[in-house]
């Protein structure tokens, strides 16, 4: 560490990235501190160390280290760090894109394109994005979810705690060729949130609440799991939290008014099943909100659009019915019926079903 400080001291901002991530993940005999963190970060940035930047647009984009959450803020730091050559930066902004956040227009096409780009060079982040969409077909790629498995296990095997934790939920759902195996899946789920990848202790939370994997059930140690990785930046812990205050699960006081802020934060941040949570409660007039069924429709059109399955089952039940201001609709229900179906709603097969002839 003294021969990070002194290069930062000295006027060398690389030095000042890895001071800072030393900072930031508690190394070499350092205690924790995010705060301090960013500070050396945005002190590379402004140096001249792309790196930095990147870095520093994450903290916006979680809103850690004593900066309120700015995806804006953050999708301008990974794009300047992108367009002077670092990857990593590339990777982020593809997410930007891929979820339409930061003032950015959803583009998937675009969003492939950077991911390819930082894979190709070596950035393993990019790759783990670029199997996401080959997983579910996006960006103009033909679905391949057994090329996504070999990007997730390819990751991983190089450290990403994030590659874990996708390959992790492959192994839960049995995709991409692999056998089913809900205990693997919770080994990498642990082995993601154990290297910091917030997403991978939300799912270990999920397999808690639910006793999957071998675990015993504990909804206590759920919604542990669930506050980190939202306190951390993961918007779909925030929505997990979210259903744990909505329903007082877990040890907590019910407080479905909090529950809402929470998948305000979630849908804000990119995350579509926090804008299904979302329109569910417009839908039924929870936390304070006045029952909005045209407003809960284009949260779930939001979702479906963005490839979240139960969505477009809740999409799908609003054509049915000829709710929220649609005309009623059953054929297109029976399509988004499908769509959720396809995606492993069970409610999405049973409902195609029954309104098919």
């Amino acid at each position: 560490m003294q021969l990070y400080t002194q290069a930062c001291t000295g006027g060398d901002p690389y030095g000042c990235v890895r001071l800072g991530r030393a900072y930031q993940d508690g190394l070499g005999g350092l205690t924790t501190d995010v705060v301090h963190a960013v500070q050396l970060y945005t002190q590379a940035c402004s140096g001249g160390d792309l790196s930095g930047c990147t870095l520093l647009g994450g903290a916006y984009e979680r809103g850690v280290g004593g900066l309120t959450m700015d995806v804006t803020r953050a999708v301008q730091l990974y794009a300047q760090a992108c367009s002077g050559g670092d990857l990593s930066g590339c990777a982020w902004l593809g997410t930007g894109y891929a979820k339409g956040v930061g003032g950015l227009p959803r583009d998937e096409t675009h969003a492939v394109q950077l991911f390819t780009q930082a894979c190709d060079g070596g950035e393993i982040l990019g790759c783990v994005w670029l199997g996401l969409e080959y997983g579910t077909g996006g960006g103009g790629l033909a679905k391949d979810e057994m090329r996504a498995v070999k990007l997730f296990t390819q990751a991983c095997d190089r450290g990403s705690a994030l590659g874990c934790a996708l390959l992790g939920v492959e192994y839960a759902t049995g995709g991409g060729g692999l056998a089913k195996d809900e205990r693997q899946a919770v080994k990498l789920f642990a082995q993601a949130c154990d290297g910091g990848d917030m997403f991978g202790c939300a799912e270990l939370g999920v397999e808690y609440e639910l006793g999957g994997g071998g675990l015993a059930k504990d909804q206590t140690h759920a919604v542990k799991l669930y506050t980190q990785a939202c306190d951390g930046g993961d918007m779909f812990g925030c929505v997990e939290l979210g259903l744990a205050y909505e329903n007082g699960g877990g040890g907590l006081a019910k407080d479905e008014t909090h529950a809402v802020k929470l998948y305000t934060q979630a849908c804000d941040g990119g995350e579509r099943f926090g804008c299904v949570a979302l329109g569910d409660a417009y839908k039924n007039g929870v936390g304070g909100l006045a029952k909005d069924q045209t407003r809960a429709v284009k949260l779930y059109t939001q979702a479906c659009d963005g490839g979240e399955r139960f969505g477009c089952y809740e999409l799908g039940l609003a054509y049915e019915t000829g709710v929220g201001g649609l005309a009623k609709d059953v054929t297109h229900a029976v399509q988004l019926y499908m769509q959720a179906c396809n995606g492993g709603v069970i409610e999405g097969c049973t409902s195609a079903k029954r309104l098919k002839p």
